[in-house]
């Protein structure tokens, strides 16, 4: 009896891949990702993409869904873009402002506070 479940489930995975398989899946590709404004620090995607007002009464929501799909593929793609360092173990982000700015006063390393 054990087998004959287990080879139930086995035909149902086999099932269930195949059809995924067969599904296309979506890209991660962004159309029109220059008028997606990003702020990686506040993970925030503003889309200025501008959609016909007669388009948008008759398929409002699926327009909506569409260019926050957009607007939130682009921000994980820029996320995955940000370089990281591994020291000890750890993963850390490189903060591309640091380089162009410099660290702040408060947050330099061994410096003594004044007491």
């Amino acid at each position: 009896m054990a087998e004959s479940m287990a080879g139930g489930k086995q035909s149902l995975v086999d099932t269930v891949l195949s059809q995924t398989e067969d599904q296309q899946l979506r890209t991660t590709n962004v159309e029109n990702e220059e008028l997606i404004e990003l702020d990686e620090g506040n993970l925030l995607a503003i889309n200025e993409n501008k959609t016909d007002t007669k388009d948008f009464k008759k398929k409002g929501e699926n327009i909506l869904l569409s260019l926050t799909r957009d607007a939130t593929q682009a921000l994980f793609n820029s996320l995955w873009k940000i370089p990281v360092e591994q020291k000890d173990g750890a993963l850390f982000d490189h903060d591309p402002f640091e380089d162009q700015f410099g660290k702040s006063e408060d947050s330099q390393e061994g410096k003594s506070s004044k007491e």
